[in-house]
Formats: structure tokens, C-alpha cells, sequence
């Protein structure tokens, strides 16, 4: 469960972090406060990916297939009316 976030720029590093932790805890009394570090990356726009990257082919490739079979079942439910 997240309470509080702070977001940086950059990386506090390791005496600043420490530095924080330890104000933190003593300022609220509370022994167990930590930061975590956690990257957020920003939103890609469709035109900015990479088309040559394996999981984007495989995501493709699911789609055409399911686009085959939904053809294939609309064919035969046009030929069951």
C-alpha cells in the first residue's frame, strides 16, 4: 500500500536517501519508513514504436489471427441463414 510518493528527477542517491530515511523516521516516529526506488517511464506514442521488437510482432501476429477466425466465423454464420 503506497501512503505517500515524492517524485525526482533524478536519483537521490544513496547519503541523500539514507539522510531523508532517517528525518522521516524520526520525525514521525516510525522506525519502519523507507523509500523505494521506482522508474516510471512516459507514455510512448504509437508512431515511436519498434516494429522489429519480438513482442510487438507476436502481438501482431495475434491479432491477425484473430481476425482470420472471426472471418471465418462470420462466412459460415452467413451460410447458416
Amino acid at each position: 500500500m503506497v501512503r505517500h510518493a515524492f517524485f525526482f528527477r533524478h536519483a537521490l542517491g544513496v547519503d541523500r536517501k539514507l539522510v531523508v530515511e532517517q528525518a522521516m523516521r524520526t520525525e514521525t516516529d516510525n522506525p519502519f519508513w523507507r523509500l523505494n526506488a521506482k522508474v516510471l517511464e512516459g507514455y510512448r506514442p504509437v508512431g515511436l514504436i519498434d516494429e522489429d521488437d519480438p513482442e510487438v510482432q507476436a502481438h501482431r501476429q495475434r491479432i491477425r489471427d484473430e481476425e482470420a477466425h472471426a472471418r471465418i466465423y462470420r462466412e459460415k454464420r452467413k451460410g447458416l441463414s
